[in-house]
């Protein structure tokens, strides 16, 4: 991810969306599963997106495919 002045801009190739109370990190995986087979993404960034009060309402993370099967 990376700060531009309109805005961010966002090299991963997918964008995943997690509940307030999920734990996403940097590095984790992700395993999707497929009609056609498993694939594996590697989270590139995470970050917390905050509502009033600063409270997290949801996360969102960018990944990138690690495998094709």
């Amino acid at each position: 991810m990376q700060e531009k002045p309109m805005g961010l801009t966002v090299n991963s190739e997918i964008l995943y969306y997690f509940q307030d109370t999920a734990s996403v990190n940097s590095g984790d995986r992700i395993y999707e599963d497929y009609p056609s087979g498993q694939e594996i993404f590697l989270v590139d960034f995470s970050a917390p997106i905050r509502g009033r009060g600063g409270k997290i309402v949801y996360w969102i993370a960018g990944a990138t495919r690690e495998s094709e099967n």
